[in-house]
């Protein structure tokens, strides 16, 4: 059993010792935090939130016992105004930032706020659906962005002014108009398929290479990765930083007047999937000739839209 096996060892003292030696060691590591962890954040990055901790010092090799949270929390509400609270914790040798982004209302007027319809683009009236308040423009009539179209202040019969919160829909005929360009010499990039991998091994912010390293010839896209290193779940304050090399080539490509023409119709049809998705079209002209080696596309667009937004009515108190 371990009495007869320890026993067989009693002469070689080096390996109590360095049994002693490595808890010591982790014993000591164990007092430092040897890693930062961000989570909770959606739009808001990870490594914007990692560099202004940075800045209060909170940072791998730093002592645990140096990681004020309560001050941090505070001083990160100040300097970060994009979340609506934020803490940090130590786990183990991992000091941990969990925050909440702020959510930021939309753009809507209370009910019970005065306001305006007001036009927010130049076009021609065609109709108006007005829930509440006074309409101020005509059929046909054609009128600017920011322009009134449905006031908050209504009259009664009495002659006595009434603030409103104005509602309503101002369909008015808009027209958009498009610019595509398409040089007629472009470059293709193409990958070969050939991969190359380095990686690093980060001690103390020092990247130590893993490789023998050879030139590289050719033209590559390079993806960074990272990934802490631990030993036997215990986190060591060091990190294996990976390189990934993907080679491409590029080649000159030569279009056609029609190919280019295709091309810029192509490009035409996701402008208006993405902007012109919630409007009628009533009628589009297109117009494409060739200047300076480029086809150029030059689409005008005529819509009816609900052109009508909200403006809240200031008064004085």
């Amino acid at each position: 059993g371990a009495p007869v096996l320890l026993h067989k060892y009693r002469r070689r003292k080096g390996i109590l010792v360095g049994v002693l030696l490595a808890f010591g060691v982790m014993a000591a590591m164990s007092c430092f935090v040897w890693d930062v962890e961000v989570v909770g954040n959606q739009s808001l990055s990870s490594q914007q939130v990692l560099d202004l901790f940075e800045g209060y010092g909170i940072k791998p090799g730093i002592l645990r016992s140096k990681v004020d949270p309560g001050k941090l929390q505070k001083q990160a509400m100040l300097d970060l105004p994009e979340v609506s609270w934020i803490s940090i914790y130590l786990n183990g040798t991992k000091a941990v930032i969990q925050l909440k982004e702020r959510v930021v209302p939309p753009d809507i007027i209370p009910e019970d706020t005065p306001c305006n319809l007001i036009a927010s683009k130049e076009g021609q009236i065609k109709r108006v659906e007005a829930y509440d308040g006074q309409t101020v423009v005509k059929l046909n009539q054609g009128v600017k962005k920011g322009d009134l179209l449905v006031s908050g202040i209504v009259t009664d019969s009495l002659g006595q002014n009434m603030l409103r919160h104005a509602r309503g829909k101002v369909i008015a005929l808009t027209q958009n108009t498009y610019e595509i360009r398409v040089p007629l010499e472009q470059t293709k990039r193409e990958s070969t398929g050939k991969v190359i991998t380095r990686r690093y091994l980060g001690v103390f912010g020092t990247q130590l290479p893993l490789f023998l390293a050879t030139p590289l010839r050719g033209q590559y896209e390079i993806e960074h990765t990272e990934q802490p290193v631990t030993l036997f779940g215990f986190p060591l304050p060091m990190k294996l930083y990976t390189l990934t090399y993907r080679e491409y080539t590029e080649e000159q490509i030569s279009y056609t007047e029609q190919e280019a023409e295709q091309e810029a119709l192509r490009q035409l049809e996701e402008k208006k999937a993405q902007e012109l998705s919630d409007v009628d079209i009533i009628s589009e002209q297109t117009e494409g000739n060739l200047e300076n080696g480029e086809y150029v596309l030059t689409v005008k667009i005529n819509c009816e839209e609900n052109i009508a937004v909200q403006q809240e009515i200031f008064t004085k108190e």
